[in-house]
Protein backbone atom coordinates (compact mmCIF):
# COMPACT_ATOMS: atom_id res chain seq x y z
CA UNK A 1 0.00 0.00 0.00
CA UNK A 2 2.56 2.32 -1.31
CA UNK A 3 1.21 5.94 -2.05
CA UNK A 4 2.68 7.73 -4.83
CA UNK A 5 2.26 11.79 -3.43
CA UNK A 6 4.50 14.42 -4.54
CA UNK A 7 4.52 16.33 -1.08
CA UNK A 8 4.98 12.64 1.09
CA UNK A 9 8.14 12.15 -1.38
CA UNK A 10 9.58 15.36 -0.70
CA UNK A 11 8.91 14.93 2.82
CA UNK A 12 10.43 11.98 3.13
CA UNK A 13 13.81 13.50 1.35
CA UNK A 14 13.93 16.25 3.94
CA UNK A 15 13.84 14.00 6.19
CA UNK A 16 17.03 11.41 4.54
CA UNK A 17 18.59 14.78 4.26
CA UNK A 18 18.38 15.66 7.79
CA UNK A 19 19.13 12.23 8.96
CA UNK A 20 22.59 12.19 6.83
CA UNK A 21 23.73 15.78 8.32
CA UNK A 22 23.04 14.14 11.60
CA UNK A 23 25.43 10.91 10.89
CA UNK A 24 27.75 12.94 8.97
CA UNK A 25 27.92 15.93 12.18
CA UNK A 26 28.91 12.46 14.47
CA UNK A 27 31.13 10.29 12.33
CA UNK A 28 33.07 13.32 10.63
CA UNK A 29 34.67 14.20 14.06
CA UNK A 30 35.55 10.75 14.63
CA UNK A 31 37.15 10.46 11.22
CA UNK A 32 38.80 13.50 11.60
CA UNK A 33 40.37 12.36 15.02
CA UNK A 34 41.08 8.70 13.76
CA UNK A 35 45.14 8.23 13.52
Amino acid sequence: MHVKDNRANLNTAQIHRCVWVYILSIVQPMLIHMP
